[in-house]
């Protein structure tokens, strides 16, 4: 009986240390990866699949949520989790028939990493309501930092165009 009761112990401990390892690699309020997370994800694609098919594309995009802080500054932190909460919901709409990981790597900010085959399913990611979406290709050879500039460049000229 000791015996069961030990092994039953080690399970709990076990799965509170998956529990863990999940919340240390992704975002609370959202479920997507968070930067940790994303680390990982950069790791593998640089060091395996890039090694293996080196021609193979991938789609990244950059999401910003419009009017975030205002929204939070207006009605609470409450309800602009919610607010956000109903972005998340339309991203994992239109990612649910693709293998696209999605990340938060910032309050309003999320990237998706695809597969350049499942860019036609994800081109409704483009036309989000009450977020501004910016898209590029990554392929091996090209750094993702350099990527992520180019995004975060495209998204503020956006933002500047719709003021």
């Amino acid at each position: 009986m000791e015996y069961e009761k030990q092994i039953d112990l080690l399970k709990n401990r076990i799965k509170e240390l998956e529990r863990q390892v999940y919340l240390l690699k992704h975002d609370q309020l959202t479920g997507f990866g968070n930067r940790h997370k994303l680390e990982e994800a950069l790791k593998y694609y640089e060091d395996m699949v890039f090694d293996v098919h080196p021609d193979i594309e991938f789609i990244v995009y950059m999401i910003d949520v419009n009017g975030l802080h205002s929204y939070n500054r207006e009605y609470g932190y409450e309800a602009g989790d919610a607010y956000l909460l109903s972005i998340v919901r339309q991203i994992n709409e239109i990612i649910n028939k693709t293998s696209a990981l999605p990340f938060r790597i910032g309050g309003d900010e999320f990237l998706i990493i695809a597969y350049e085959y499942d860019s036609e399913n994800l081109k409704e990611l483009c036309s989000l309501q009450n977020a501004t979406v910016s898209m590029r290709t990554w392929t091996k050879g090209i750094k993702f930092s350099e990527v992520i500039r180019d995004l975060d460049k495209e998204i503020i000229m956006k933002k500047a165009e719709t003021r």
